[in-house]
C-alpha cells in the first residue's frame, strides 16, 4: 500500500469506533486488491505478490475477530474463506479475473457496515491520542494537518 493511503488509514483508525474500524479495515482489503490488480497490469509481480499477501493478512485478521456466537459471523467466514481461496489461487497462478468480484462483495460489506456507523453514535476505540485537524491554509490545494497533543507522554491504548 502507498505510503499516502498508509497515513490516511492511520488517522482515520485513531479516530474510529468499533464499526468505523471494521470499515476502515475492508477498505483496506480493497485497495490492496486493488494495487493487485495495477500491480498485474504494470506487470510488477513483486508488488503484485506483495499486495496479495497483504489482502490474505488482512483477511485472516478479519477472520480471527469474529465472534461465533452471532450466526452471521458463520456466513461472514463463508464469504472471508471465499475470497481468500480467489486471493490464493490468483497468487499461485498470477490472475486476476476474479478480484474484482471479490472488491465489490467487500465494498458490499463496507456499504451495510457504514450505514450502521452512522446510526450509532460511538467513542472512539482509542483514549488519549492526540488531535488531528485538518484543514487548507496558505494554499488552495494543499492540504494540511495539525496535530495536537493534550497531554505530555501519555497516548494511546491503555490496556
Amino acid at each position: 500500500m502507498k505510503k499516502e493511503k498508509q497515513k490516511d488509514f492511520s488517522t482515520r483508525i485513531v479516530q474510529a469506533g468499533r464499526v468505523e474500524l471494521l470499515v476502515i479495515v475492508y477498505e483496506m482489503l480493497q485497495e490492496e486488491l486493488r494495487e493487485a490488480i495495477e500491480n498485474h497490469e504494470n506487470r510488477q509481480l513483486d508488488g503484485f505478490e506483495q499486495s496479495m499477501t497483504n489482502a490474505q493478512k488482512i483477511l485472516h485478521e478479519l477472520m480471527g475477530t469474529l465472534d461465533y456466537s452471532y450466526r452471521i459471523s458463520y456466513c461472514l467466514l463463508s464469504i472471508y474463506r471465499f475470497i481468500n481461496r480467489v486471493i490464493a489461487s490468483g497468487k499461485a497462478g498470477h490472475k486476476v479475473e476474479q478480484l474484482s468480484e471479490c472488491i465489490a462483495m467487500i465494498g458490499q460489506l463496507r456499504d451495510a457496515y457504514e450505514k450502521n456507523a452512522k446510526e450509532l453514535t460511538e467513542q472512539p476505540m482509542m483514549k488519549n491520542v492526540e488531535k488531528v485537524y485538518a484543514g487548507l491554509t496558505y494554499g488552495r490545494a494543499s492540504l494540511s494537518e495539525v496535530t495536537v497533543a493534550e497531554s505530555s507522554g501519555t497516548r494511546g491504548l491503555y490496556a
